[in-house]
């Protein structure tokens, strides 16, 4: 019998902005993901987090870590470089946002191992087309992802007599 490695269903979203943190959470709730936050309000914090889910062993690590670079006590970058630097946590996708797009600081992240580094957007509707593409790529939501797109394309092309799409 073929064993499949066991996957959590949550990502670690390490932010210190509570109007950052129900964004996320409202992108989400829009996208219909069933994947949880596990929320950290700074890095320290977020690094207890990740070696509480090593201690635990396979599956219990997020999927992937959504990164604030600039927070209190440890700012992202550190963490950043204690993921890469433990063989527990060393391949975990981390992916930085940030609001400074500065040349500097997305040099630094890659510098140190970030999956993907994100200018956080203006509109909430670029944040959410982003967040959907992170979770397809990192968070195993292809189904999700699969069935919103349908779901738009039935919208658009597929009208019944109410205007509503009916198949």
């Amino acid at each position: 019998m073929i064993e499949l490695p066991r996957v959590s269903s949550h990502f670690l979203l390490v932010e210190d902005d509570p109007d950052q943190i129900a964004l996320v959470i409202r992108a989400l709730d829009d996208i219909g993901s069933r994947i949880e936050p596990l929320i950290c309000h700074d890095g320290a914090e977020a690094l207890e987090s990740l070696r509480a889910a090593v201690a635990r062993g396979p599956g219990h690590l997020p999927r992937f870590v959504l990164l604030d670079a600039t927070m209190p006590r440890v700012d992202g970058f550190q963490v950043l470089r204690k993921i890469r630097s433990d063989p527990a946590t060393g391949d975990l996708p981390v992916v930085m946002f940030s609001s400074s797009t500065l040349v500097e600081d997305v040099e630094r992240a890659y510098n140190l191992g970030v999956t993907a580094y994100c200018a956080k957007p203006i509109s909430f509707s670029d944040f959410v087309h982003i967040l959907l593409a992170v979770l397809v790529r990192w968070g195993g939501h292809v189904m999700d992802a699969v069935h919103q797109m349908e779901h738009a394309v039935l919208e658009r092309y597929f009208k019944g007599p109410h205007g509503s799409f009916a198949v």
